[in-house]
């Protein structure tokens, strides 16, 4: 009895707790067949089926095949052919149908596959934009282009067999292989809509390609329109234009008189004469270029044409705004057509400071009008435009200054009414409620006491001035 017990338990013992194991390449190249080989650590006693799994492979045309290990035997090997796909996560997978083997997997092969490998950095002179590379006609010259100096295969950084340093130059259905620099000649019109592509050429497996980068040469007129004559034109004037740039030799040279011009003299030359027309707008000259293959017509609507136009608005006064009393704002005129300078004025008290420098578009407001205690009272902005041809109309804008109090006041003594006011005070202003100026003293020093005026007892409105700020305060007189 105890004889049979002990070969029962070593029957079991020598089936359950399998370690199985793979082994083989975990860097391979794509399309190639590699051997791997899957071993028990001992041989098995009795008939045990084998599947094996492959990801981004195939055993024989297919993702997975079976395999039986006899009875008494330990290992087998298989032959895996690896997709052409650049991956770091291709793997093995061997599962059993035992119940008691432990599964076996080798991950994290990686295929040495160029298939999504290309040039990570491009540079060229002329420079590419959005992938056009753009010469001007006329030019001649050597394009210069540089990619990268070496790349890897997916992550095998700084393992020399798998380093690129070759590519593949395609320019138009010609292609040549070099290093990582490539230089073209052009002349005054070839190469336009001519392809440029670079491919990374891999050798550490047999010879391959990677993905493509692909820029477009485009040919262009590198030919602007130049008033001579400033950007405002009066009306019956005479305005030169010339064409600048480089103008391919053999061009042709059509001048179109458009909106508010009539041409007068230069058609067929690089330089015309026109003349403006009565209405005050914006003028447009065009001139159609010509060369072999090419055509391109320009335009030049930099010039207006007589008085300007209305400022249509203010930003930061809209019609029927409410301001504070004594305040500070800033106000921008609509820029207006034609304008190289804006006039302001204000009706009903305020004041219009700061001028800015570029034609006095900007300005600073100061909301200096007369008006009573809790009382609203109306003024006029108004704002136009000028150029050397004349003035435009005003924008009148209306607004309101409201000079608001609390809903009631405390009494209080001022038998000792002192403001103690800081040295740099610089004057101060007393106003009644009626926003009627009664005192003011221009040479204030450190203090201003209201009780050494001859105002009569009453509320007043003091206005205290830095040289910069104003600030205001209500106070109560009662001697």
């Amino acid at each position: 009895m105890k004889k049979l017990l002990f070969t029962f338990l070593a029957c079991i013992s020598s089936i359950v707790g399998y370690t199985q194991s793979i082994t083989g390449n975990i860097i391979v190249c794509p399309k190639q067949s590699y051997t791997y080989t899957y071993t028990l650590p001992g041989s098995a006693t009795k008939d045990i089926i084998v599947t094996i799994f492959i990801n981004n492979g195939t055993i024989s045309n297919n993702p997975q095949a079976n395999y039986t290990i006899k009875k008494g035997e330990s290992k087998f090997t298989f032959n895996v052919i690896w997709n052409d796909i650049a991956t770091s996560f291709a793997q093995i997978d061997a599962h059993t149908n035992d119940g008691v083997t432990q599964n076996a997997i080798l991950n994290n092969i990686t295929i040495a596959s160029m298939s999504n490998i290309k040039p990570t950095y491009f540079a060229s002179t002329p420079a590419a934009n959005n992938g056009i590379i753009k010469i001007p006609l006329g030019q001649t010259g050597v394009l210069n282009m540089t990619v990268n100096d070496f790349l890897y295969y997916l992550n095998l950084n700084n393992n020399p067999t798998y380093k690129i340093t070759d590519y593949r130059w395609t320019v138009g259905t010609q292609s040549t292989e070099a290093k990582n620099k490539y230089a073209i000649n052009y002349g005054v019109a070839d190469l336009n809509q001519t392809v440029v592509s670079i491919t990374p050429v891999g050798n550490a497996c047999s010879k391959s390609y990677g993905g493509s980068i692909s820029y477009t040469i485009q040919r262009f007129f590198d030919i602007q329109i130049k008033s001579n004559s400033g950007s405002v034109a009066c009306p019956n004037n005479n305005v030169s234009f010339s064409l600048q740039g480089t103008i391919p030799q053999g061009s042709t040279i059509e001048w179109i008189a458009a909106d508010n011009f009539t041409l007068v003299s230069g058609q067929g030359t690089t330089n015309a004469i026109f003349r403006t027309g009565s209405t005050n707008s914006t003028a447009t000259v065009k001139a159609k270029i010509t060369y072999p293959g090419f055509s391109e017509t320009l335009q030049n609507s930099e010039v207006w044409v007589g008085v300007p136009e209305t400022p249509s608005g203010v930003s930061g006064f809209s019609n029927g705004k409410n301001f504070n009393f004594n305040s500070l704002y800033s106000l921008s005129a609509y820029e207006s057509k034609g304008a190289t300078e804006y006039i302001w004025s204000i009706t009903d008290g305020g004041e219009i400071r700061k001028y800015d420098v570029n034609g006095n578009r900007n300005v600073e407001m100061y909301t200096s009008i007369n008006v009573g205690w809790n009382q609203t009272k109306s003024f006029s902005l108004r704002v136009s435009a000028r150029n050397k041809c004349g003035t435009s109309g005003e924008r009148a804008l209306t607004g309101y200054v409201t000079f608001s109090g609390p809903g009631g006041i405390d009494e209080f003594s001022l038998r000792s009414a002192t403001i103690e006011l800081e040295p740099e005070i610089k004057s101060v202003k007393v106003y009644n409620l009626s926003g009627v100026l009664v005192y003011s003293d221009n040479a204030v020093n450190g203090s201003f006491d209201i009780k050494s005026t001859v105002l009569n007892d009453g509320i007043y409105i003091i206005e205290k001035f830095d040289g910069e700020n104003r600030t205001s305060e209500k106070v109560i007189l009662k001697r």
